[in-house]
């Protein structure tokens, strides 16, 4: 890692965007695996919190029909790290990372208003994402549709863990 940039969403004063060295790009501003952001993670002692996110696509399937979203898969720290709260139910937590809990999913504000007409009653409620069941645990706040978060869907939290290839190098890291 060759610095830690200010990230401008939450708390820009507390939230840094963490960048990998990737010598075929030519830079030090490359993503990382989730390999390297777990060693980042488990050897950081100044920061508070590290968290591991990557922008993509999922298919949410409702009563037989597919559809694609813009997601965000992000670890259970992000939302903390980043300085956030829920605009409803709440986001993701260290109680999401434990072994056998079920997956979450918290909604984008736009696409809770524009899909769920503003519904609070869809806390507890499941989505099909992919062939696994999701309960949506929170709506994020609008304050997150910023930029390229514009056209988020959906916050989908995956777990923190040393697994995967090195090479996939297609996650991005904050802390906070």
């Amino acid at each position: 890692i060759t610095g830690l940039n200010r990230f401008l969403t939450g708390d820009a004063s507390r939230v840094v965007d963490i960048r990998g060295v990737d010598p075929r790009q030519g830079n030090g501003r490359s993503r990382l695996s989730m390999p390297n952001a777990y060693d980042i993670r488990a050897r950081v002692t100044t920061l508070e919190r590290v968290a591991a996110f990557q922008i993509g696509r999922a298919t949410l399937v409702e009563q037989g029909t597919a559809t694609s979203l813009d997601v965000i898969r992000a670890t259970s720290d992000f939302f903390a790290a980043m300085g956030q709260r829920p605009f409803l139910g709440r986001l993701f937590e260290e109680r999401d990372d434990r072994p056998g809990a079920a997956p979450v999913v918290a909604l984008a504000h736009q696409y809770w208003e524009r899909v769920i007409g503003s519904d609070p009653s869809v806390i507890g409620r499941t989505l099909m994402i992919g062939t696994t069941p999701h309960t949506v645990v929170g709506v994020v706040r609008p304050e997150m549709e910023a930029g390229n978060l514009a056209v988020i869907d959906l916050w989908i939290r995956i777990p923190f863990q040393r697994t995967g290839s090195p090479r996939d190098r297609s996650y991005n890291a904050v802390a906070g």
